[in-house]
């Protein structure tokens, strides 16, 4: 199950990074997302394992119309963002319009769950958030 812990958590850690930089388009460089949150806390061992499912993450999330990229060239997504779909999904709502008594949205508990480290993502949390986007994900399919 390695794979799914590693999936969650590149998918989190995307969608945080992406949504940082919401709406500037950014080259996001698959080695340095892992070196940012993951390279402290893992293994020797554990980290190519790791580092091997982010590039098929990025280009499931990009299938799925979470995210979209020009290319990839050499580890570099250039020109990378979120779609609508991949705002929808984080719960964005800009600040001007959400009421007092709203929930967390999506995206906070994202960074939540990201400021947690790697622990966290084998949570309830991260099967929140990823089941959201899945659920999306099966939705568009079916539609």
């Amino acid at each position: 199950m390695e794979n799914i812990t590693a999936f969650n958590f590149h998918v989190l850690l995307v969608l945080d990074k992406l949504y940082d930089s919401f709406p500037e388009r950014i080259d996001l460089n698959s080695t340095d997302i892992m070196l940012e949150k993951l390279w402290d806390v893992l293994e020797e061992s554990e980290k190519s394992k790791y580092l091997k499912y982010l590039p098929d993450t990025i280009d499931w999330l990009a299938e799925e119309g979470f995210i979209k990229y020009e290319k990839l060239e050499k580890g570099v997504y250039s020109n990378t963002t979120l779609t609508l779909r991949g705002l929808t999904i984080l719960g964005y709502i800009p600040e001007s319009l959400k009421s007092k008594d709203e929930e967390e949205t999506l995206i906070e508990k994202v960074k939540r769950t990201v400021s947690s480290g790697l622990e966290a993502s084998a949570s309830g949390m991260v099967r929140l958030v990823v089941g959201k986007v899945l659920m999306s994900a099966f939705t568009h399919i079916s539609s």
